[in-house]
């Protein structure tokens, strides 16, 4: 009996540990496309104050870009511990004819073709003698956080790394740590053969409980540049703080306020350190976002973002150092569950500290009437696929008219570099149209 009794143990315990075969592949993904003219005639323009590098989006995109996520569970058991694999592949072309083949620069078009793999990871979830934690390792978007109308990633550690999350912090909190790395050759302005190496350890204490149902996010990264060949200036250890506030459930919605400071490599504040900056370079961030939806009737987000920078390439100049801000909104009136009217407006000014110093200033206004599928649990401002019919009006001044040439338009104006000042001339007034689609799933 004694004997039978440990059989049937021993079966149910291979039972409640076999893992459960593997799931189908899981598909998830984001495409932005379209097309579009200008009041002067030719292809759409998109208006950017280059070096901001994000700009208000609805009717203001002229590429197209894909993203394609593909995940398996590789193993998965009773207990809830399970092993994925995470791949993305993205996509990116400046739309020029049906056939975008990747090596197309024939003719004259300065259209670049990009195929890129974005994410490639195995995390195990769930781990019983780690609490419930997660452990990954490989190239992954890590924790990133956006502003959706300026299409902005102002936190954004993303890169080859490894690292544990959602570590329960005493039921007071959750912690995450990571470490990732850049190589030579992704920053701007040294060698492709340099084997300097940026290590970026990472920490995140997060979900901490605040007033009135919000909660707080701190977070500290260091940006440690390993075997560079710089001089003694270069900085070695540069520090990124970020702290952020989330009050969810305001008016329908939600609103984050961040605060973020960088200093040395890290100052370009972005998934690509500087390594060679010195301690001069310097960046002070704030980012304020809002959506709201009080009714079935309406929606829409609000934008802010205030930045002082730098130095931010170790260098002199309007691309390194400059006072920049930005405001707008994007309100939508809902029609009926599949129709909508969305409008968007926006400025941006852009002050460069060494000379010229003169204020650039842009102006952009846009509408959209827009087809989507009716509402879900998540609300009605994020749901997507949609299909917009758009008209765009941008106004600006004469030093903004310089930024808007100096970007080079692979993907915001088309072949041959037809930036909004070649296009419109002399004029500091454009107008665009065009239809577009956006989705996510």
């Amino acid at each position: 009996m004694n004997a039978r009794k440990t059989l049937v143990g021993i079966l149910a315990a291979a039972i409640a540990f076999t893992a459960i075969p593997a799931q189908a592949v899981e598909l998830h993904g984001y495409l932005r496309t379209g097309i579009g003219g200008n009041e002067d005639g030719g292809n759409q323009v998109c208006f950017l104050t280059a070096p901001v590098g994000y700009k208000f989006r609805l009717g203001n995109e002229c590429e197209t870009y894909a993203e394609l996520e593909f995940g398996q569970t590789l193993y998965r058991d009773r207990s809830g511990v399970q092993f994925d694999y995470v791949g993305m592949l993205h996509y990116k072309t400046g739309g020029l004819r049906n056939a975008e083949p990747l090596n197309n620069n024939s003719g004259g078009d300065t259209a670049i073709n990009e195929l890129a793999l974005r994410q490639n990871y195995i995390i195990a979830k769930n781990l019983p003698f780690m609490g419930g934690a997660a452990v990954w390792v490989g190239n992954r978007y890590y924790r990133r956080n956006d502003l959706h109308i300026l299409d902005f990633f102002y936190w954004d550690a993303s890169g080859q790394g490894a690292g544990i999350e959602d570590v329960d912090l005493a039921g007071f909190a959750k912690v995450a740590f990571a470490v990732l790395q850049n190589k030579g050759g992704w920053g701007l302005g040294y060698d492709r053969n340099d084997k300097t190496a940026v290590w970026r350890p990472d920490l995140r204490i997060y979900s901490i409980p605040f007033f009135f149902g919000g909660n707080l996010e701190v977070g500290a990264e260091l940006a440690i540049n390993s075997g560079s060949p710089r001089g003694a200036d270069v900085q070695k250890v540069s520090p990124m703080f970020t702290l952020q506030h989330v009050q969810p459930g305001l008016l329908g919605g939600f609103n984050k306020l961040a605060v973020q400071y960088a200093t040395g490599t890290i100052a370009p504040m972005t998934a690509y350190p500087e390594p060679q900056n010195s301690d001069k370079a310097e960046r002070w961030r704030i980012v304020e976002q809002m959506v709201v939806q009080p009714n079935s009737l309406f929606s829409g987000m609000l934008a802010f973002v205030y930045e002082d920078v730098s130095h931010q390439y170790g260098g002199d100049g309007a691309f390194d150092s400059f006072k920049t801000w930005s405001l707008g909104a994007r309100p939508v009136y809902h029609v009926n569950d599949y129709f909508k009217l969305q409008a968007e407006v926006g400025y941006q000014s852009f002050k460069p500290k060494d000379p010229p110093t003169d204020e650039a200033k842009l102006f952009t206004a846009s509408f959209a009437p827009t087809l989507s599928p009716a509402p879900g649990p998540g609300g009605a401002f994020f749901v997507r696929p949609e299909l917009r019919m758009f008209v765009t009006y941008a106004n600006w001044n004469t030093a903004e008219a310089g930024f808007l040439q100096s970007w080079n338009a692979v993907y915001y104006s088309g072949p041959n570099g037809n930036g909004p000042s070649r296009v419109f001339g002399d004029k500091k007034h454009g107008v665009t149209f065009g239809a577009q689609l956006e989705t996510w799933f």
